[in-house]
């Protein structure tokens, strides 16, 4: 048996809340044992809160939808004009105590950008975070990638049909006990934020707006 949250967007209470899943965990690597673990998360999701519709958001996903939002797959457009994986601006964009910043790798591949953050993660202090010349704080934790997401989500996605669809995100890979951003979450606070307000309101939000909403929503920390 294992535990994953699901994130379920609560538009009475303008809330995203989390919902933790205990359900039968399929061992392996594999595309299917992950298939597996996710469908199993889903049931039993569902057994408590039948009218859930969730999509899975990672490169496990079923769905195209599902696929395309996850951080390896989605898209971050720079001021510059250049496109790059989501991932490589998140971990490209982080600032190392006695290194700087990893802007080196917005031009690697994404799971070999995270390899190789993980590396500096291991040997020094990160103290933040800068991409298109704008430093971001540390804290609340998810803040930065939270509004690397959306900004991800609306610019070069593009189709929010995906939010009439599902009112709850999963995300297989995550495990809060060992990570902290969950792009599961960051759908969730995106679904959220578009539901009064237009896309181009959500787009030019600042990181100090987008800070105010974490006081209505329950994180997993």
């Amino acid at each position: 048996m294992s535990k994953r949250p699901i994130f379920i967007v609560e538009e009475s209470s303008r809330s995203v809340l989390t919902l933790p899943i205990t359900f039968v965990w399929y061992p392996g690597f594999s595309e299917s044992q992950k298939r597996k673990s996710i469908s199993s998360l889903h049931s039993e999701a569902r057994k408590i809160r039948p009218d859930l519709k969730i999509l899975e958001v990672s490169s496990k996903s079923e769905l195209i939808a599902g696929k395309a939002l996850s951080a390896f797959n989605l898209k971050y457009k720079m001021n510059n004009g250049n496109i790059i994986p989501l991932e490589c601006a998140f971990q490209g964009s982080k600032i190392f105590e006695g290194f700087g910043q990893l802007n080196q790798l917005y031009n690697f591949d994404p799971r070999l950008a995270k390899a190789e953050a993980r590396n500096f993660h291991n040997k020094s202090r990160l103290i933040g975070f800068k991409i298109d010349g704008v430093e971001f704080p540390m804290y609340p934790k998810t803040i930065f990638y939270d509004w690397l997401y959306i900004q991800s989500v609306l610019t070069t996605f593009g189709d929010f049909s995906v939010f009439n669809d599902y009112n709850a995100y999963s995300d297989i890979e995550f495990n809060p006990d060992k990570s902290i951003n969950c792009q599961a979450y960051s759908l969730a606070l995106t679904s959220l934020l578009l539901i009064n307000r237009d896309p181009l309101e959500v787009l030019d939000m600042k990181v100090e707006e987008l800070s105010r909403h974490y006081g209505n929503i329950d994180l997993i920390k």
